[in-house]
């Protein structure tokens, strides 16, 4: 549905709050953001998106774009996974795969 007030919380492993970004009012749809970081240590991080729906604050589903490494097939190719710098990741998990570029 489209929302309003829509914003991607940035927190370290520990769950602080390090940074913000704020999208706005967003139409339906799938959309793109990112974060570059800057003035921030190497490690881990997680991104939590919210918005306001219809008058209330709702969670919004987010997917991180990973480059992929290699291809490990299970037996008989059933069991398919993505090997990424962040960790393998099942085949039925992958929402959309891209070449990288734009």
């Amino acid at each position: 549905a489209s929302a309003s007030s829509v914003a991607v919380k940035v927190l370290d492993k520990n769950g602080n709050q390090v940074d913000s970004i704020a999208l706005g009012n967003l139409a339906t749809g799938e959309h793109s953001f990112s974060w570059d970081g800057a003035g921030n240590p190497a490690g881990e991080y997680r991104f939590v998106a919210s918005a306001t729906v219809d008058g209330e604050s709702a969670p919004v589903e987010s997917y991180i774009g990973h480059t992929v490494n290699s291809v490990s097939l299970g037996q008989n190719g059933i069991g398919m996974k993505l090997n990424t710098d962040a960790g393998s990741v099942g085949i039925d998990d992958v929402i959309q795969i891209g070449n990288g570029v734009g």
